[in-house]
């Protein structure tokens, strides 16, 4: 699998989400001076694809969490979470809409070798309380098409 999880350095993150890329997003993330520490935040990036999936916040009020990017060159696809291993899109940009299948096929790669939280931990730590094995793995992520206006 060609996706591996890197920390986000605000020179990366800078090259992959433009000012452009910023603008056409802003109806639907939080802006990015709003995030956390980009030190701490890890990514799933697929050099060879020029794809990056992370993390993001989404305004629609839904829960912060499981909200994600994905990135490939001047294309993105945004995806939320719709229960455990069920995800669907907010928006596709032009050319992903064109070609949603290549965009489902490339989240739910970056989702098996992320986990939920894309830090490719799928334990939860020993003094947690419970230790459910992979708990946070994504194996097999399906998407669900909504009808036009439903979403």
């Amino acid at each position: 699998m060609p996706f591996e999880i890197k920390p986000i350095d605000q020179e990366a993150f800078d090259a992959v989400y433009t000012p452009e890329l910023t603008k056409r997003l802003s109806s639907f993330i939080h802006p990015t001076q709003d995030w956390f520490d980009l030190n701490r935040r890890r990514w799933v990036v697929d050099q060879a694809n020029n794809a990056y999936f992370l993390e993001v916040n989404l305004i629609n009020g839904k829960d912060w969490a499981f909200n994600y990017l994905l990135i490939q060159g001047k294309e993105f696809a945004l995806v939320q979470s719709e229960g455990h291993c069920r995800y669907s899109f907010v928006t596709l940009s032009p050319g992903f809409a064109a070609r949603p299948d290549e965009a489902e096929r490339l989240a739910a790669q970056a989702l098996r070798v992320g986990g939920v939280f894309l830090d490719g931990c799928y334990n939860l730590p020993s003094g947690f309380g419970m230790n459910l094995p992979d708990i946070n793995a994504v194996p097999h992520a399906e998407f669900i098409r909504h009808k036009p206006g439903g979403n």
